[in-house]
């Protein structure tokens, strides 16, 4: 992160945001913007986890990863690996698609990185109830940059947050969705102002956290979130 190569790089591959902007999921989009960030999360049994008097802010329910296989560019997204991935991630952690509430997408604001990561959440999350149960959709690489390396845990910190004060984060530059779906038939939905985040009957919040690399390599997560008191 202290070379300029990544710049050099995305710069010769015109992902890099003409104004300055990471506009995820936006019609406007032209492309990514550089951050840093550092972020540390704590794993552990949840029953040790409860001995010792932490607090538990997620459960771990599921966890997947794969590779787009081969593909004409290093660089070019995947939809269909995304949304196998997204559907395997689900059945591992036993939850249902139209239970999840939030999903916090990787969202580079890279037109081609975008398309194929919208595609693979409507086919998987936004078509799954017919647009009954409304899925909140967001990247906190709107609010601080893609920072690289912990562009995932800045992500997941992002959702903790969120399960703590029980409200959807939203944000930036979300005026106008990107045309890739059809956001009046799907479920998705992105989170464009601070918005209450309601539990499920069994008093559990479920969100799902994305991480996808310039390489092929693909990552999702699903997490259960008890109400906090």
């Amino acid at each position: 992160m202290n070379s300029p190569m990544a710049y050099y790089s995305f710069s010769r591959l015109r992902a890099l945001s003409e104004d300055g902007h990471c506009k995820s999921y936006s019609s406007e989009a032209t492309g990514t913007v550089l951050g840093e960030a550092a972020g540390v999360l704590v794993v552990e049994h949840e029953s040790r986890a409860r001995q010792m008097g932490r607090r538990v802010y997620a459960r771990i329910l599921g966890i997947g990863s794969t590779h787009n296989g081969k593909s004409r560019l290093i660089s070019a997204p995947s939809a269909q690996a995304q949304a196998r991935l997204m559907r395997k991630t689900l059945q591992v952690a036993g939850v249902s698609a139209d239970q999840v509430g939030l999903i916090e997408g990787h969202g580079t604001a890279k037109c081609a990185d975008d398309r194929a990561e919208l595609l693979a959440l409507n086919e998987v999350y936004g078509l799954a109830n017919g647009g009954r149960h409304r899925t909140a959709v967001g990247s906190v690489k709107s609010n601080i940059g893609h920072s690289q390396a912990a562009g995932g845990v800045m992500g997941m910190i992002k959702v903790l947050l969120c399960g703590v004060h029980g409200q959807i984060a939203p944000g930036l530059c979300t005026e106008n969705p990107s045309y890739d779906i059809d956001w009046e038939t799907t479920s998705l939905a992105l989170a464009q102002g601070l918005e209450s985040w309601p539990v499920c009957d069994d008093g559990m919040r479920y969100a799902a956290v994305s991480s996808f690399s310039v390489t092929g390599s693909n990552a999702h997560v699903l997490l259960g979130l008890p109400e906090q008191r």
